[in-house]
């Protein structure tokens, strides 16, 4: 393995620990961490958000295998998510206020 590897899998062991302990703060300090050893910042964010798909997806499917997702709430929430993310694609963001999304909205509560 190359030596630039091996710091980013240290910064990442020393970022869990922190978020382990803490329940939180992975990206600050993973962040942190690398941009004080010269990573630039770009590169520091890339990096981390990269870490934080796939841990975040493989905790999801971990809870999910486990029983530990409400599977009628999960499939009325993402049911609302996949109808609103028309609107989130930026070309018609001004509909997301439209009278026509109040409806959908108001029905899981």
């Amino acid at each position: 393995m190359g030596e630039g590897i091996l710091v980013f899998i240290a910064v990442g062991f020393i970022a869990q620990m922190i978020d382990g302990a803490l329940g939180m703060a992975y990206g600050v300090s993973s962040n942190t961490f690398l941009l004080s050893i010269g990573i630039p910042p770009a590169i520091a964010s890339a990096s981390v958000h990269s870490a934080e798909v796939f841990t975040t997806l493989v905790s999801g499917l971990s809870h999910f295998s486990l029983g530990n997702v409400d599977r009628k709430l999960f499939l009325r929430v993402t049911t609302y998510l996949r109808r609103g993310g028309g609107p989130a694609d930026g070309r018609t963001a001004h509909a997301a206020s439209h009278r026509r999304f109040a409806p959908a909205c108001g029905r899981w509560k």
